[in-house]
């Protein structure tokens, strides 16, 4: 469950950097290529391609909050 948060944080992260800035081309190895309706891209084929730093620079949060639904606290870990 926690990989699946940080893989919707990390979705929503790249959808409001890409829409704030131009999006460099990866220099290292890509290993998240986004597809779709975007409006961003930096491919040819018009996809969006992430290398591991460029995913690193958009920064991690922590979230802690409770839920009807669980108990406890929760954290929650993603992109800004």
């Amino acid at each position: 469950m926690k990989q699946l948060l940080r893989g919707v944080g990390i979705v929503l992260g790249l959808c409001f950097v890409s829409a704030v800035q131009a999006l460099p081309t990866p220099t290292g190895k890509v290993i998240l290529t986004v597809t779709g309706n975007i409006l961003n891209t930096n491919t040819a084929e018009g996809t969006a391609e992430f290398d591991r730093k460029m995913l690193v620079d958009l920064g991690m949060v922590d979230r802690q909050t409770k839920t009807p639904w669980s108990e406890g606290s929760n954290l929650y870990q993603g992109l800004i």
